[in-house]
């Protein structure tokens, strides 16, 4: 979740997230109720402490001192009992409100859309037009049956067959092997989780509607394996020189596509469910962009066969 204290002081912080076009008035909005938070966090914590030197008044009391002394105690108890409720409301409109706030975007990260991206390099040769989409070709080699797959299923659902299953299996066994080589751990996460995991790797509440729920269990479905790999070690302490911590994460995803309605809608483009594999390092803020690069460079490595 964003560092609000860091928000509300540092301005090329705050530049670097509204850099990335959130709803306007939203950081506004979140500075102010942080505001009335800090308020009554600190009117709390002052009639806590003034609860528990009245308390040891009572103890200290004569006995014909003990009934006003109490009288006095309850008065603060009170009043501690209203404020307190005040107080979680306050935090649970900060924690809502700082949840639909990115990540500030890098410094050289252009500002605009996909239109405005630069290409820094370009790996491998640019193919001509193929003769058949990919939809096509699936199809004519009994690769990709997308009817059957709809009438099973509904839209944006597809059986693989044959020898495609064989070649994505391949291809994932190769990729694993590749990442393992390079210092990733292979891991299979689990594909469902609790809402607190979405929330930490950054998916909800914005992308709440890209997300298929199981609402009597309370779990969702993961679009990508960096959900349950961001909870792998929740609450863990690290040495620095434990980091970084790289892994490589393998499992079937699961994306509504709300919103994307007329869009690759054949083949096996933007379908409900596929399978991915995912790289995921635990590092020291300082060693983030040069993660970032290892990462590109096995990218590369793997697109250049």
């Amino acid at each position: 979740m964003i560092d609000v204290k860091r928000l509300r002081e540092e301005p090329e912080y705050r530049c670097g997230i509204e850099r990335k076009r959130v709803r306007p008035g939203l950081i506004d909005e979140l500075l102010a109720a942080e505001e009335i938070r800090r308020g009554l966090l600190s009117e709390v914590e002052e009639l806590r402490a003034e609860q528990n030197a009245a308390s040891k008044e009572i103890g200290r009391a004569a006995p014909d001192e003990r009934a006003e002394r109490i009288a006095a105690a309850a008065v603060l108890k009170e009043r501690l009992t209203d404020r307190e409720p005040s107080l979680s409301v306050a935090e649970a409109a900060v924690r809502e409100l700082a949840l639909q706030i990115p990540n500030p975007a890098s410094p050289e990260v252009p500002d605009g859309g996909e239109d405005d991206g630069l290409v820094l390099r370009t790996v491998g040769g640019t193919p001509g037009p193929p003769p058949l989409d990919h939809a096509a070709l699936g199809e004519s080699l009994g690769f990709v049956d997308s009817d059957r797959g709809a009438e099973a299923s509904g839209s944006r659902f597809a059986y693989l067959m044959g020898e495609a299953v064989l070649l994505e299996l391949a291809l994932v066994q190769w990729v694993m092997s590749q990442l393992a080589a390079d210092g990733f751990t292979p891991v299979i996460p689990p594909v469902l989780v609790r809402e607190q995991t979405m929330e930490e790797a950054g998916f909800f509440p914005t992308d709440r509607s890209q997300v298929y729920a199981l609402p009597e269990d309370e779990l969702f479905l993961v679009g990508t394996s960096e959900v349950p790999l961001s909870a792998l070690h929740r609450g863990d302490l690290f040495d620095a020189d434990a980091l970084p911590l790289r892994y490589g994460g393998y499992s079937t995803c699961f994306r509504r596509e709300a919103g994307t309605y007329g869009k690759d809608t054949r083949g096996i483009f933007r379908v409900h469910q596929f399978d991915k594999v995912e790289m995921f390092v635990w590092a020291h803020p300082d060693r983030s962009n040069e993660e970032h690069e290892r990462i590109l460079a096995i990218e590369e490595k793997i697109v250049g066969g």
